[in-house]
């Protein structure tokens, strides 16, 4: 069988339409070089033959393909590597959660002062040992009564510095890290189910693929999460994969944070009083 006549300039005119696509993709890529979040995109390209199993694709020449093709753009992310970093990102935020608490402590219960636990008790030790020694002693009496009151003073302070803390941690985790947490949820259900609907219409949404791997990775900071994804077909032939956030509990237990047809549906957390 005798190739068609257009053929050569039909290969030329694939082979410089799909450079043309991959140098405007590589243009993409540099100028997002500094773009927080973004990640590498690639054109995908196949061989093109249109001949089928028929009678007529036996022939010699029917053998030669007919040029490339371009079947979309998609990203280069590796998905252990997404693994590793949320895993070590959710010991930071343990980390420096506990630091944080550690430094309060700290600032309380602080023995470079003068006048801190470490010297009433020695104070009061001392004033027990010379109130032994002169037990008739009404003047020693009163030194280990005014020594034992400026102990409890200190205690009953620290107490109250220590209750402040907790209102103040407990104020902060219901205002502001649940807050943030419930946000990143609902914005990662809500990118779910954009991209859902974009890969419907053809539209990749690489870019709101690249927004939703920021928040799963804010999320990490603030839960220890696994996040492993789930095929979902589109129509006959095409699928679509969403993210499947989990939380890992400190029991070995995992709970869903996302649920629905694609991830659209989102938990959200709460304190208990």
């Amino acid at each position: 069988m005798t190739r068609s006549t257009f053929s050569g300039f039909t290969i030329a005119q694939l082979a410089m339409t799909a450079s043309q696509r991959a140098l405007d993709v590589t243009g993409q890529n540099i100028a997002n070089i500094n773009t927080k979040g973004y990640t590498r995109q690639q054109v995908d390209l196949v061989s093109l033959n249109l001949k089928g199993a028929d009678p007529t694709s036996s022939g010699k020449g029917s053998k030669i393909g007919y040029g490339v093709e371009v079947t979309g753009i998609s990203q280069i992310r590796d998905p252990f590597l997404d693994v590793q970093y949320r895993n070590q990102i959710a010991k930071v935020g343990t980390a420096d959660a506990r630091q944080a608490g550690l430094d309060q402590l700290a600032d309380i219960f602080d023995e470079t002062d003068r006048d801190a636990l470490k010297k009433a008790l020695s104070d009061l030790s001392s004033s027990l040992d010379q109130l032994s020694s002169n037990a008739n002693n009404s003047e020693f009496d009163s030194i280990v009564r005014s020594r034992s009151q400026v102990l409890l003073n200190y205690i009953h302070q620290k107490a109250t510095d220590l209750k402040t803390t907790r209102e103040e941690t407990m104020y902060g985790l219901e205002n502001t890290d649940i807050k943030t947490v419930n946000s990143l949820l609902s914005d990662i259900g809500e990118l779910n189910d954009t991209i859902w609907k974009g890969q419907i219409l053809g539209n990749p949404s690489l870019e709101l693929m690249d927004q939703r791997n920021s928040k799963l990775d804010e999320l990490a900071g603030y839960l220890p999460i696994s996040v492993s994804y789930k095929e979902v077909k589109i129509g006959s032939s095409e699928k679509y994969s969403y993210p499947v956030v989990m939380l890992n509990g400190s029991n070995g237990i995992g709970y869903e944070l996302t649920a629905g047809e694609h991830g659209e549906n989102t938990a959200s957390f709460s304190m208990e009083k």
